[in-house]
């Protein structure tokens, strides 16, 4: 299942629609609203380094396929195999076929696709985040032609991976709740205050206490003491194979089997960054919004063991993130602040300007108006295209990006959604 995360203002600072490309957690930042859900898409090409699937790079430069012009502003774009959906700031979504024709129109759904629930292909989940005095609301359509399955107001999507269930969180009673995917009636339910998912387990936080519980039943594992969520801090969590690390005001790890309390590291003034270095390690450091930039400490990499090792980074700042990736069957981490691709010694191997995401067998960096494709070990680009409207800084709406199997999709300028392959 492609698992997928906005990061830095994205996986950490969290509206939470998880990418592929994402995969670690910026933040124990200030709070915000917003929930996770793991993302369906394209599953084709090698595995990530976090175990989600990578979508294949185009083999030459891509050209345009077709372009499709919205009289709403986009906001996101979505693919699902043969299926482009589109979503818009009137809280529509537009179904677009392989010719960019539009197939049908759902209105008033929310204008957030999130994906296919589980194993269900057959329907999409649709969200909309509560703002002010609108409220948070959770709609489940058909892919054939749109039409409402169900919804449940007050709630937004959370976990979409469970095999055939949905995770909300419920937004009134402060609770996680899973749903039927295809009926939307309650299975299970528990108080808390924030999820992280894996393959097989929930993280759960609530007041006092972490808990590991079954990602399918609800079953609670194991339960251990944690920080209190407090009203200022959004926490984070970063998972290995040995360890599930909270971020809030500090960091705290806990064995994944037992629950144990590992280790203790301290944060900033605003709390502390971290995510995953590798399967058995992360990285960490302390948040403080009022240091200048050229006095941001280093982070640093630790594993079970609590042993730290400095992670030497252009430019530190409280918005860094990276990705772990493959390259030649070796674990590597990719760092998307500064372009720098480390080793499992945490030494720096190559560099590439201005990261934008990864695909099998490489990375896309890129500028406004241009993107490249690198392959691993290689000096040159494989290709560079001039994408007109494109804005690597914007993450959703105009000059956004979502890249797809053997290609990209651009939100352009003028309210238009181009698809090049």
């Amino acid at each position: 299942m492609a698992a997928l995360v906005l990061v830095g203002g994205g996986v950490g600072g969290f509206l939470l629609l998880r990418d592929d490309d994402a995969g670690s957690s910026a933040g124990g930042g200030e709070k915000s609203d917003g929930g996770g859900t793991d993302e369906a898409g394209d599953e084709s090409g090698e595995e990530a380094g976090d175990g989600s699937q990578l979508r294949a790079a185009p083999e030459s430069e891509p050209s345009e396929q077709w372009t499709w012009s919205s009289e709403a502003e986009p906001r996101s774009v979505l693919v699902l195999d043969a299926l482009t959906v589109v979503g818009t700031e009137d809280e529509a979504v537009v179904a677009l076929d392989e010719e960019g024709a539009e197939l049908w129109r759902a209105e008033g759904v929310g204008g957030y696709p999130a994906g296919h629930p589980g194993d269900r292909d057959d329907l999409l989940v649709v969200s909309r985040y509560a703002v002010e005095d609108v409220e948070a609301l959770t709609t489940v359509i058909s892919v054939e032609d749109g039409t409402e399955v169900w919804s449940r107001p007050g709630a937004v999507p959370w976990d979409i991976g469970a095999s055939d269930g949905l995770l909300l969180h419920d937004e009134k009673s402060s609770s996680f709740v899973q749903v039927d995917a295809g009926t939307g009636e309650e299975r299970w339910s528990t108080e808390g205050d924030y999820v992280q998912p894996d393959e097989e387990s929930l993280y759960l936080l609530r007041e006092g206490e972490l808990a590991k519980l079954d990602r399918e039943n609800g079953t609670e594992l194991w339960s251990a003491d944690a920080p209190i969520v407090g009203p200022e801090l959004y926490p984070t969590m970063a998972i290995t194979e040995a360890m599930v690390v909270i971020g809030l005001q500090d960091a705290t790890a806990y064995d994944v089997e037992t629950g144990k309390e590992l280790w203790e590291a301290p944060g900033g003034a605003d709390g502390v960054q971290l995510g995953r270095f590798d399967s058995e390690r992360i990285y960490l450091g302390p948040v403080d919004y009022a240091v200048e930039p050229e006095s941001v400490p280093q982070l640093e990499v630790r594993g079970a063991d609590g042993e730290a090792q400095e992670l030497v980074i252009d430019e530190p700042d409280p918005f860094f993130y990276g990705l772990v990736v493959e390259v030649d069957g070796e674990e590597r981490f990719l760092s998307m602040t500064s372009g720098q691709l480390l080793d499992a010694d945490l030494a720096e191997v190559d560099r590439f300007e201005d990261p934008l995401g990864i695909a099998d067998g490489g990375v896309y960096t890129g500028a406004v108006d241009e993107l490249s494709f690198h392959r691993w070990g290689e000096e040159e680009p494989e290709w560079t295209a001039a994408v007109e409207g494109m804005d690597p800084e914007r993450t959703t709406g105009t000059g956004s990006l979502r890249f797809v199997d053997g290609g990209f999709v651009v939100i352009g300028r003028d309210r238009d959604v181009t698809l090049y392959r």
